[in-house]
């Protein structure tokens, strides 16, 4: 995927509520990538809600999280670099110092669903645009630069779908 592919989703697919930004601690974070074979997860500790930017709309976070990587030097940095698409982005308040940002996707149709009873969720998860970022999301975590030094890989993730409370725990879609 292309920035430009990703920009296009956002645009079409998160216009209304956007991208949700999750500001990652990264000594919490790294904590946290080397204790995912526990039983527990302080998961709590290692990201929250940005105070002054809750969240970016869909056009203006593919335009942001593009431009950005070149400054971006948080645990959520690409291994590839700066121009492979990640939903990460450094923090946008200087005074916070040096991390990245998870942006998390919020999808129009999750957002103005009438009944979640009514969907057949195996199937909604397996539709283009949510699977495309589902993976993206997932290349995210197990790219990133705090994740080399743990040996994460893209599998790691996949395996840790199969207990319910690491996914629950880390929201993270497999």
């Amino acid at each position: 995927m292309t920035f430009e592919t990703l920009a296009g989703l956002l645009e079409t697919k998160a216009a209304d509520m956007g991208v949700m930004l999750l500001n990652i601690e990264t000594s919490r974070y790294q904590d946290l990538l080397g204790n995912l074979k526990s039983n527990s997860l302080a998961v709590d500790t290692c990201c929250d809600l940005d105070s002054r930017v809750l969240f970016l709309e869909g056009f203006d976070a593919g335009i942001i999280i593009e431009q950005s990587q070149a400054n971006h030097n948080g645990p959520l940095k690409h291994q590839l670099g700066p121009t492979h698409p990640i939903l990460a982005l450094p923090y946008l308040s200087q005074e916070r110092g040096t991390g990245s940002m998870l942006a998390w996707v919020c999808w129009d149709e999750f957002v103005n669903l009438k009944s979640p009873f009514k969907v057949r969720w195996m199937d909604k998860c397996n539709e283009s645009h949510i699977a495309a970022l589902r993976i993206m999301m997932r290349d995210t975590l197990s790219q990133a630069i705090s994740s080399r030094e743990h040996n994460m890989q893209p599998g790691t993730f996949f395996e840790m779908c199969l207990d319910p409370f690491k996914l629950n725990a880390l929201g993270i879609l497999c």
